[in-house]
């Protein structure tokens, strides 16, 4: 019995070492012909753009669009590929023990400048600007801003650069009204309440190689409205106050941390607010028993909403002891995520296969 024990332990051991190193091989991979794509584009992308300046024959012009519609599908699926090391990066992280020289690697996957979300970001901007660069060179008609559709109009302000948006305010009376709506933008925020909470948000980042923008909770009300393209964090420690915080913030940010003191309501108004995001982290989550199937009913229509990448971790620390289960239960037996417990932690996510 105590043989067939341990023969069993040793081969879930190497399994796990040979998954590892499968998933290692993939991610080196994908990372190279990433980056290869990336700089592709950054060699061609003054020559695509010369073309802009020049009259160009009708027989050229079809070939220029192909080719730099060929180049973003291939980035595109590049893309797609990281984001299952991504995922199954997050996967490791959250349901494996790992110590040592593999908890620092996936731990740099997350974090590291031009390298695993950092590199999803800038690959996500340059089919972004490839897509700018075909449409300038079909030479259709301009647009009037005003007949833009609002989120379009409100998206396409969001990107302009500072040193742009003066001109353009001036361009006519709805964008001037839009870069006064916009307010200012941040690619991460962290929105805490207090020097005490700043000093946590510092020696997580620290201890992350992450960076970020911190603003206080009473600064940040002093501003209309604040957008936020990548990260949002809250670490505020009361309803009242997360209530007015929540009006304040808007973007299409990918990720959302809550920390702090907050409902349920809140937690899904602040998920709903952005159709970008995927990744999601609650602690501190205020819920009642009688509230437990609501709650479920929105992280279930959240998740049916996303394309298989998205990620929902929440400590159930403080909640009623059979939280955990009842929210596995609930979500398995009507979705195709699945729900990961460990400690005292829920980790949804689709289980990624390599």
């Amino acid at each position: 019995m105590v043989l067939t024990l341990l023969n069993d332990i040793d081969v879930s051991f190497s399994t796990m070492v040979v998954e590892f190193q499968v998933f290692d091989q993939k991610r080196v991979y994908t990372d190279y012909h990433l980056k290869s794509l990336l700089r592709e584009w950054n060699q061609l992308k003054s020559r695509f753009e010369a073309k802009l300046t020049t009259r160009i024959s009708p027989v050229i012009k079809p070939l220029l669009l192909k080719s730099l519609l060929k180049l973003r599908k291939r980035i595109e699926s590049s893309v797609h590929n990281l984001q299952s090391v991504l995922l199954y990066t997050t996967f490791l992280l959250r349901t494996q023990n790992y110590q040592g020289y593999k908890l620092h690697l996936l731990l740099e996957i997350h974090a590291s400048p031009n390298y695993g979300f950092d590199l999803f970001d800038t690959a996500t901007k340059a089919q972004y600007h490839i897509d700018i660069l075909r449409e300038k060179l079909k030479q259709v008609d301009p647009i009037p801003f005003k007949k833009l559709p609002y989120e379009f109009q409100n998206r396409l302000v969001a990107l302009f650069p500072k040193k742009d948006l003066v001109k353009f305010k001036l361009a006519e009376k709805t964008a001037a009204k839009q870069v006064i709506i916009r307010g200012p933008f941040y690619d991460s925020l962290e929105v805490v309440e207090n020097e005490d909470d700043a000093q946590q948000v510092e020696k997580r980042n620290a201890a992350h190689g992450r960076t970020s923008d911190i603003v206080y909770f009473n600064d940040l009300l002093k501003r209309n409205n604040v957008f936020i393209l990548q990260e949002l964090s809250f670490q505020i420690h009361s309803i009242e106050k997360f209530d007015k915080a929540i009006e304040v913030v808007s973007g299409p940010y990918k990720f959302l941390e809550l920390r702090g003191v907050y409902t349920w309501r809140q937690a899904v108004k602040l998920m709903g607010r952005s159709s970008e995001l995927l990744y999601i982290t609650m602690e501190g989550l205020q819920l009642e028993l009688e509230e437990f199937d609501s709650f479920f009913r929105s992280v279930r229509r959240w998740l049916k909403n996303k394309d298989k990448f998205a990620v929902f971790q929440i400590d159930g620390v403080h909640l009623h002891p059979t939280f955990h289960q009842r929210f596995k239960e609930y979500i398995e037996s009507r979705t195709i995520y699945k729900v990961f417990l460990k400690d005292t932690y829920s980790f949804v996510c689709v289980e990624p296969k390599l």
